[in-house]
Parts: C-alpha cells; structure tokens; sequence
C-alpha cells in the first residue's frame, strides 16, 4: 500500500512567490498542510515590495492586505520635461514585515482544530524529485500531493534572445528634516539615459524615512553602482538631505 504524502504541498523558494503562496493556502485551504522550504537561513532576503492597490483582487484582501506596512493614496512620474500624478493607491510590502507574518503563520497553524498546518524550514539544500517529491539536505526525501518551483529562473538557465536584466540598488536613509515629498515617485527619468534604460525609484517611508532606488534595464546583470550614487546623491541634494544616514542597503 503506498503511504499517505506527508504534505499537500511543497512550497520551495521562500521568497515573496512562496510566502505570498502560503498565505493565499491557509486562507483558502485552511485545512491544507503545506511545506516552505528555503535554503537561505531566513525567509525573504532584504527587499523592499511594491505594487498598484488595484493589482490585488478583492478575494484576497482577508489575508494580503495584514502584510502592507506603507500605503499612499497615489505617485508620481516624472521626465525632462513633463511630470504627471498619478491617483491610483500604491502600497508597499517589505522582507520584514513578510518573514514576520510568515513564522507568525506557521505557529498559529501548528495547532490548528482544521489539521491544516505549515511547516518551515531554512538553511538546507532541497532537490525537487518530481511533480509530488523533494530531497531536504541531500538525504531526507519527503513526498506530498504537488510541488510549486518558486525559486525563478535559474542563473544558468540564461535569458531568451532579446530579453535582458532589471537590477537596481536601494538605499534607505533617516533624515534630518522631514523628507519634502509625502509620496512615492516610481519613475524619474530626468537624468540622461548613460546606458540602458535607468531611472531614480523614491519611497517615502515616514516622514524622516525614505528609500532612494536606482533601477537599470539592460542586456548585462551588473548594476552600475558609482551611476547610483551619483543619482541618489544628487536626489538627497535636491532635497536638501546632504546629511541623510544611510541604515539599510538592498541590492
């Protein structure tokens, strides 16, 4: 007789994909038991998540909207010679706030009256078998009802002809003085295009809080970091925020 698979699902990848996964799971499958692998120590890296307010369809707002920690009624666009509001809601997740409810999540579900649980574990290898299996740390295999890749595109798999690589480099400051914009500028383009396509990605976080992005699209992975900080800097200038503390970097 073939044993019973020890989970529903196996979720490996524990970034935003497979976070996001889980919590969409015990929402709508509150009796599904589900297994997170991530082979990073933590869940969720050191990322900052963005996204339109209408991107996210009303039967999920019960458990998505908890992981929001910066909302803002609208953002701006700006170019050399025109600069437009835009009023559609903008919100924010971040790695912190992810992890946080992630492991919060799991300890609520491992006394669940429904028998749905979830299982996390970090810091091993995991090698995806089949469609309904998985090797943890090389040795212990584990079986359940479907797997879900959430890892992305493998850096050896490489990129489709004609396709190319967004990198960017974030830099979150605390200010002196408040910050001078309440909300977000998702893309300036002001600057001269040096190579590619690059813009300045502003999040004000709080009023003495603000992540400045520098975002390239272009046929190489390598992000310019000396183009960077001579955007970011120049912005802190213009802000009049020369004495801004650098307290987080994410890349």
């Amino acid at each position: 007789m073939t044993p019973a698979p020890a989970f529903d699902y196996c979720i490996v990848g524990g970034g935003l994909q497979g976070c996001l996964l889980a919590h969409a799971l015990a929402w709508h499958r509150p009796d599904a038991t589900v297994l997170l692998l991530e082979r990073g120590d933590t869940l969720c890296g050191n990322h900052t998540w963005s996204f339109h307010e209408t991107d996210v369809a009303e039967q999920s707002r019960g458990w998505f909207d908890p992981l929001v920690v910066h909302r803002w009624p609208g953002y701006r666009v700006r170019f050399p010679a025109e600069s437009r509001r835009v009023s559609i809601p903008y919100a924010t997740i971040t790695s912190d706030r992810l992890r946080e409810a992630t492991l919060s999540l799991a300890d609520e579900r491992a006394g669940s009256a429904r028998g749905g649980r979830l299982v996390v574990r970090t810091g091993e290898p995991c090698e995806i078998l089949s469609q309904t299996g998985v090797r943890l740390g090389g040795t212990a295999e584990v079986s359940c009802r479907a797997v879900i890749d959430c890892r992305g595109r493998a850096a050896s798999a490489g990129l489709p002809s004609g396709a190319g690589y967004q990198t960017f480099i974030g830099h979150e400051y605390e200010t002196v003085r408040h910050w001078p914009a309440s909300e977000p500028t998702v893309m300036d383009v002001r600057a001269d295009q040096a190579d590619g396509f690059e813009f300045l990605y502003e999040l004000p976080l709080g009023p003495d809080r603000v992540l400045l992005e520098y975002t390239r699209f272009h046929e190489e992975p390598a992000c310019d970091e000396t183009r960077a900080a001579q955007l970011i800097s120049t912005r802190l200038a213009e802000a009049g925020a020369e004495s801004a503390k650098l307290i987080r970097t994410e890349q």
